[in-house]
């Protein structure tokens, strides 16, 4: 991607990771979620995703071993099943430094 700078053109470096914190790749995740649960139409003032009560439980940085950056975040977060329920379900996902994400796995309740 090309930027022009003062007539000077200034190339993105490729290997400059996507996701700068936890707070972005968080964000990442909720619109992961937005997409798949169908969840971005508006209800009033707040987004579906907001009214299933999208909450983050923890989020850990993944070490890419000595030496090196981290390779992403694993983010552990929770939402209602669906909008009239109580029942919430529990989600361990990783997100990589390039915006990807690279794992989905629900937890069950118990092993919280």
């Amino acid at each position: 991607m090309r930027h022009k700078t003062r007539g000077f053109i200034k190339m993105e470096n490729i290997t400059d990771a996507k996701v700068k914190d936890a707070k972005e790749a968080v964000e990442i995740v909720k619109e992961f979620f937005r997409k798949v649960k169908g969840a971005e139409i508006k209800m009033g003032t707040r987004e579906l995703i907001d009214w299933m009560d999208f909450g983050v439980i923890s989020v850990q940085e993944l070490s890419g071993g000595e030496g090196t950056r981290a390779k992403g975040y694993k983010i552990i977060c929770d939402f209602k099943e669906n909008l009239f329920g109580d029942r919430k379900e529990t989600y361990d996902i990783t997100v990589g430094f390039n915006g990807e994400v690279t794992s989905v796995k629900r937890i069950e309740n118990e092993q919280i």
